[in-house]
């Protein structure tokens, strides 16, 4: 039997297509990757908008309460030190089973187990996902006809002036939800406010201005 060994040349020659095939590959599985994160996020999205429902549906149409005096801010926040529990936090127990539909799975340090871990502590709880409240004009009665339209969760991008970063879907894309359960993916970018990225002074500022980024939101043009 005859052995064929491979010569120097040749044994380059296959490992550069490998390279060359991994190359090609590796994008286009990354790419799939992000597209599942971007999808289980919406889905995420869409189970909180039924609960939100459930929870108008139980509180004469309100939508959940943020904290008397914040009702006009929006707050990427479930709870805050102390087991005060605000805004989406109220799904918790009898509408909502597990805090980690509060997670996003294209948000690193706030995907599902992260927030789950924080929610069994008695610790401030992020959510992957900014709550509008009754922020820019947005009614505390989900359906009325003022809210038609209207963006009222989306996914939570930040940049802090200390270079901190919530930075969901590498600020490519975002997920909003609307006031009638629907779902929309939108570009994004990393520059605060031009899109769906805020900015905020500091890290743990649990407020920052979004008003702009509702206005893009409500934009459907």
């Amino acid at each position: 039997m005859r052995h064929y060994q491979f010569t120097m040349v040749e044994l380059l020659t296959i490992i550069i297509m490998i390279c060359l095939l991994t190359g090609l590959l590796l994008p286009a599985l990354s790419g799939s990757i992000n597209r599942a994160k971007l999808a289980a996020c919406g889905n995420n999205l869409r189970q909180i908008g039924q609960s939100v429902q459930l929870y108008c549906a139980d509180n004469n149409g309100m939508i959940p309460n943020i904290l008397r005096g914040m009702e006009e801010n929006s707050i990427p926040v479930l709870r805050l030190p102390g087991n005060m529990v605000l805004a989406l936090g109220r799904l918790m127990d009898f509408y909502v089973d597990n805090a980690h539909i509060f997670g996003c799975p294209g948000s690193p340090g706030y995907q599902e187990a992260d927030v789950e871990k924080l929610w069994q502590g008695n610790t401030m709880v992020w959510t992957a996902y900014l709550y509008r409240g009754q922020n820019n004009n947005f009614s505390g009665k989900l359906n009325s006809p003022e809210n038609f339209n209207k963006a009222y969760i989306m996914d939570f991008a930040c940049i802090t002036n200390q270079g901190e970063q919530f930075a969901p879907h590498n600020y490519l894309a975002v997920n909003i939800l609307y006031n009638d359960c629907h779902i929309e993916n939108r570009p994004n970018n990393k520059t605060p406010f031009r899109y769906y990225t805020a900015q905020a002074a500091r890290h743990g500022e649990i407020t920052p201005d979004c008003t702009k980024l509702w206005q893009h939101a409500d934009n459907r043009k």
